[in-house]
């Protein structure tokens, strides 16, 4: 009976640990303040100056060692407004499966006369 009340209290603290953990693991310091693509844009280009970005297609984003994160949507919408602003060099793109659904574009952000090579 001991043995029981003893595996019993340890799958309890188990499960106590994980919900601690979890809980721990979704609070993140690193979450973006702006979710839409314009507020998101004139947050990275406070960097400084060729800070690379990575943006994939599922709304993760990097800038140097932050991670931020956006809606799915917005990441779309994010590349457009890249796209049409001078200060992001455009550096790659990669379709991570067959569909070209999932992706991730590369950028880097750009000052002066070198903003208009390669831009797109």
């Amino acid at each position: 009976m001991q043995s029981l009340s003893l595996r019993s209290s340890l799958d309890n603290k188990s499960r106590s640990n994980n919900t601690t953990s979890f809980s721990s693991a979704t609070s993140s310091v690193s979450s973006a303040y702006s979710r839409n693509a314009e507020g998101m844009l004139e947050r990275i280009a406070t960097h400084p100056d060729n800070t690379t970005l990575h943006l994939w297609s599922a709304g993760n984003i990097r800038v140097n060692s932050h991670d931020l994160t956006m809606p799915a949507p917005e990441a779309a919408d994010l590349v457009a407004t890249l796209r049409a602003d001078s200060r992001f060099q455009f550096i790659s793109i990669v379709y991570l499966d067959a569909e070209g659904d999932e992706w991730k574009a590369s950028y880097r952000l750009v000052t002066g006369s070198s903003s208009d090579i390669g831009s797109l």
